[in-house]
């Protein structure tokens, strides 16, 4: 019924189970990027400006999840048979993607100008974890979009 993938050093892997593991390890990034924030909150570690980057991944990758494959692949650039052309659509998911990045950027100026060019600041843990929060959702929002496999749906 389906085609069976073969891996390397895996061997003959269903598409499903492919999904299935994909869509577990986007979830685990996913969750872990968020535990770290709330292990920092809960320690009192950082200000609110520093929870955004976070907040700006997450809401790039629902953007970048509102959107399904399908529409993304259709040859031409304006669809009569979808409200919106695949232009823009595709434009929608640039944008999305262009959240989450900038939102990796921003956790990387906070990392290094609020914790690592500070002489006065000791602890330089809250920004390391600002920045594993926001690669984790970054990570999440690629395996999610790019790596699944939507042929077989």
């Amino acid at each position: 019924m389906y085609q069976v993938l073969t891996l390397p050093c895996i061997g003959d892997v269903s598409p499903l189970k492919f999904n299935a593991a994909l869509a577990c390890t986007a979830s685990l990034f996913f969750f872990s990027g968020w535990w770290i924030m709330i292990a920092l909150i809960a320690e009192n570690l950082v200000d609110v400006c520093e929870f955004l980057p976070g907040l700006f991944a997450t809401a790039g990758m629902v953007i970048v999840m509102l959107i399904p494959i399908s529409l993304i692949q259709q040859p031409n650039l304006y669809a009569s048979n979808t409200c919106c052309g695949t232009l823009i659509i595709r434009t929608c998911l640039l944008v999305g993607f262009m959240v989450s990045f900038g939102s990796v950027i921003g956790a990387s100026y906070i990392l290094f100008n609020d914790y690592l060019l500070d002489k006065e600041q000791v602890n330089k843990w809250p920004g390391f974890g600002i920045l594993l929060q926001t690669l984790f959702i970054f990570f999440a929002t690629v395996l999610l979009k790019c790596t699944k496999s939507s042929d077989y749906f």
